[in-house]
């Protein structure tokens, strides 16, 4: 908890489970390795219905390893919006790759039209690779980011990019829950669609083990490889023979052993969250200069974060209402900064940017903590 403020963006909410499990991990030496590791794995499993998931040591490191298992390297690109945490994209620099940014639609994923339209007009296919016209690199990848735990709406996207030979990485770190209830994913939860899914467990994330990630996939050899990566490719553990170059990117079993705890707890915090997102929904649905991010009928979010837009041309004015609720000691944040205008990625191509700077001009994260009391909401709601 930050002190400096009395409503927190985002508190922690831990149980006598994760301290029951951590204390363990002390009691019998096993702070690195032990029985928590699988009992995690297993337990996300059980919760998002994935064949395979293997946890690491954040949800940067899951969208690293996805990327380079996708095939993203130099000279490759990756299809990624905008409008997502700046980890995303780091990834695939991190991979020698570089990115071509799209725009967002109105739920702040990435536009599947928009993306559609970029690769039938500018790129051309040789030897079953999708080729980017304009600087002839392979787009190996696409990254679908699922933002604030909105599942996005990419089924059109997916039958195109399988037929063009592209993978599809998903970045569902905020989304851990979140479940398709119509259309071509009905019944599937995000991060079990693509080619892999990232998680985080960060300290702001539904649950948190205080950091940690995990990746998601379908196919037993992906799980086996990424196992073998992440534990510095050791092939014989007794004299220290590596077959590759690997990372030291595993998850350890006392962190493991409080997000094991936390995802036992999993559909309580579910509950509380949908409770908070239903009181400000109720209270800003009929506000002319203030709009709040729904839900998509297509899908249950987990209502991670509640996201309120104020309908304003000069973002001095946003700047002037975070400020004043930051002055009661409320901790509001803005939203992502496009990342096509950081200064390390304005060199790289972007195609008909546009939603995602209005988002980024009017947009704020309002207190979203699963232990946020109603009168804390209430307050937030008057200064509003």
């Amino acid at each position: 908890m930050n002190k400096i403020f009395k409503i927190n963006s985002y508190d922690i909410d831990l149980k006598s489970s994760e301290k029951k499990f951590a204390l363990e991990c002390l009691k019998y030496n096993q702070i690195a390795t032990g029985r928590f590791k699988k009992k995690f794995e297993n337990s996300i499993k059980k919760l998002t219905r994935s064949k395979y998931a293997v946890a690491c040591s954040n949800g940067s490191s899951a969208l690293f390893l996805s990327m380079k298992l996708s095939g993203v390297k130099k000279d490759t690109e990756v299809i990624v919006p905008s409008f997502t945490f700046i980890a995303t994209v780091n990834a695939i620099k991190l991979n020698n790759a570089n990115p071509i940014f799209m725009d967002v639609d109105n739920f702040h994923n990435i536009d599947q039209l928009k993306t559609i339209e970029f690769l039938k007009k500018n790129t051309f296919t040789r030897n079953n690779k999708t080729y980017n016209s304009k600087t002839n690199k392979h787009i190996s990848a696409i990254i679908i980011v699922h933002m604030w735990g909105r599942p996005a709406d990419f089924s059109k996207l997916f039958i195109i990019a399988k037929k063009m030979n592209i993978k599809i990485v998903e970045d569902a770190a905020e989304a851990l829950g979140s479940k398709y209830t119509s259309g071509k994913f009905k019944d599937k939860y995000v991060g079990t669609i693509g080619d892999f899914g990232c998680l985080s467990f960060n300290a702001n994330k539904i649950i948190t083990c205080g950091g940690g990630g995990m990746i998601l996939t379908n196919k037993k050899e992906m799980e086996t490889k990424i196992n073998h990566i992440i534990t510095q490719a050791k092939k014989d553990k007794i004299f220290f023979v590596h077959d590759q170059i690997g990372y030291n990117l595993n998850l350890s079993n006392i962190q493991c052993a409080i997000g094991y705890g936390q995802s036992l707890n999993f559909k309580k915090i579910l509950k509380r969250k949908e409770k908070i997102y239903n009181f400000y929904l109720k209270n800003f649905k009929k506000k002319t200069h203030l709009s709040f991010l729904e839900e998509p009928s297509y899908a249950i979010s987990n209502k991670w974060f509640n996201i309120l837009s104020i309908k304003t041309s000069n973002k001095k004015n946003l700047i002037k209402k975070v400020n004043s609720l930051r002055r009661n000691k409320i901790d509001v944040r803005g939203v992502w900064y496009p990342i096509d205008l950081q200064i390390m990625y304005r060199k790289y191509q972007k195609f008909k940017i546009k939603k995602t700077y209005e988002i980024a001009n009017n947009s704020i994260c309002l207190p979203s903590g699963p232990n946020l009391t109603i009168e804390q909401q209430k307050k937030i709601i008057n200064i509003l």
